[in-house]
């Protein structure tokens, strides 16, 4: 990898890299998907770029901050599983009315193009026995942790940020630091580990993964979240698609890659969920208007509560996920019983 170091006006720019080759398959072929720049930055400046590897189709940040450098991206406040903002109690006029009709359809829209995903989830965080285990691999905080315990499960958190390892522990969960968590977690001994929207934020995803397979019982559960690298919004927004996140999202994988990487791992019956989001494509839209002018960047969060805005994108939502492109991927995976 070759350092560089890009200037605009007087504003230095972060430290980047250029990634010569696939991080997943080593091909050097790439196309440039888009130049992105980091949204809570003030100058906007396109520091970064992502490309998609011509051989396994992966999509990839071609031009990143070192890994040495990554924490620097990550404000003080960044917590990227908070939970969503409440939608506008009163709707008026035309727009409820609209917002009603949005949703009829959308329960027709349901019934034609079906959300697996929605079906294979309701159950399942469900214990496999009493004390069963589990890992929330980058947790961000305690939410889920306390959810998880209180169906059962003997909850462990992991984080790269001291202060959500500490809140964790003052919530009554174990909690370590992503340096530490391996030293301290047991080999075969996590009945189920989750990473909602972590795996894109690995530098060497291949590695922590094998770890985590090591530290699973065998026949013990992985489930992860990450955005789909061939999702329609990525096409469509460019560089305002809103799971994009740059520059924290280094790899964003299509469901073959997906696949591929975890069979190489050791993993077996992988299996890849679309799950069709419609709120990624409302704040996509949201970041294209700040891009435009026409909205300003600190109203973006009124502006998508909106819940008309939601329901009118359900439709493309779910057509995109009937096509395997939808914005997001729900993984599930196994470590072998007999390993």
């Amino acid at each position: 990898m070759e350092l560089a170091s890009k200037t605009s006006g007087t504003t230095p720019a972060p430290e980047t890299e250029l990634v010569e080759s696939c991080p997943l398959c080593g091909a050097h072929e790439r196309t440039l998907i888009c130049a992105a720049f980091d949204r809570t930055r003030p100058e906007r400046v396109p520091h970064f770029e992502y490309s998609r590897c011509t051989a396994c189709g992966v999509a990839f940040q071609s031009v990143r901050p070192p890994a040495h450098k990554a924490a620097l991206h990550y404000a003080d406040d960044y917590e990227p599983h908070a939970a969503d903002a409440p939608a506008r109690a009163e709707l008026r006029g035309l727009r409820r009315g609209a917002s009603g009709t949005a949703g009829l359809v959308n329960r027709i829209v349901a019934n034609t193009w079906r959300d697996p995903w929605k079906r294979r989830s309701k159950k399942l965080y469900t214990p496999p026995r009493a004390g069963a285990t589990l890992l929330d691999y980058g947790c961000g905080s305690a939410r889920f942790l306390d959810k998880a315990r209180k169906l059962g499960w003997s909850t462990t958190g992991v984080d790269f940020v001291p202060r959500v390892v500490d809140a964790v522990r003052s919530a009554g969960h174990r909690a370590f630091l992503v340096a530490d968590c391996w030293r301290e977690i047991a080999d075969n001994s996590l009945d189920w580990v989750r990473l909602n929207h972590v795996v894109e934020h690995l530098y060497d995803p291949r590695a922590e993964l094998t770890r985590i397979l090591q530290h699973l019982r065998p026949g013990g559960r992985l489930h992860m979240a990450t955005p789909n690298g061939d999702a329609l919004g990525l096409e469509r927004f460019g560089n305002a698609w809103f799971p994009l996140e740059c520059p924290r999202h280094v790899i964003l994988y299509t469901p073959d890659t997906m696949k591929r990487l975890l069979v190489d791992c050791g993993f077996v019956e992988v299996e890849v969920f679309q799950e069709p989001v419609a709120k990624d494509s409302v704040r996509s839209r949201a970041y294209q208007l700040v891009d435009r002018g026409e909205l300003a960047f600190d109203a973006i969060a009124e502006w998508v509560e909106d819940p008309l805005r939601e329901r009118l994108d359900v439709l493309p939502a779910r057509f995109a996920g009937s096509r395997g492109r939808a914005d997001r991927l729900q993984v599930l995976a196994r470590r072998p019983a007999s390993s």
